[in-house]
């Protein structure tokens, strides 16, 4: 995978930072995934010439869960919005990204 270059805004602070794959629909994206004190945020490398991003608010963020997946050592992880809108990621212990994301800076 090339290096994934994130930007950060001005007084952005990253508080974890991953690689991940992210799911939207029957594709998978592998990617970089950023908790910063402010956002939530995949940057993908290129697949089949496709770019993906995607970036949440920490504040639209209203719940975050984790479970087992097939793959050891990886859990997947859905991030649902104050909309209903889930965003789904496969990261390595789950449980870590959600802690980081449920603690206030």
């Amino acid at each position: 995978m090339k290096k994934i270059q994130v930007e950060l805004n001005e007084n952005e602070i990253v508080r974890c930072v991953g690689l991940a794959v992210l799911f939207q629909g029957k594709e998978r994206f592998r990617g970089k995934l950023l908790l910063t004190n402010k956002r939530l945020r995949f940057k993908s490398d290129t697949k089949n010439n496709k770019f993906v991003e995607t970036q949440l608010g920490l504040d639209e963020i209203k719940e975050v869960s984790s479970r087992n997946s097939a793959v050891l050592f990886h859990d997947r992880m859905s991030v649902l919005n104050k909309n209903g809108e889930s965003v789904e990621f496969l990261v390595g212990i789950g449980d870590d990204w959600l802690t980081k994301i449920n603690t206030p800076q």
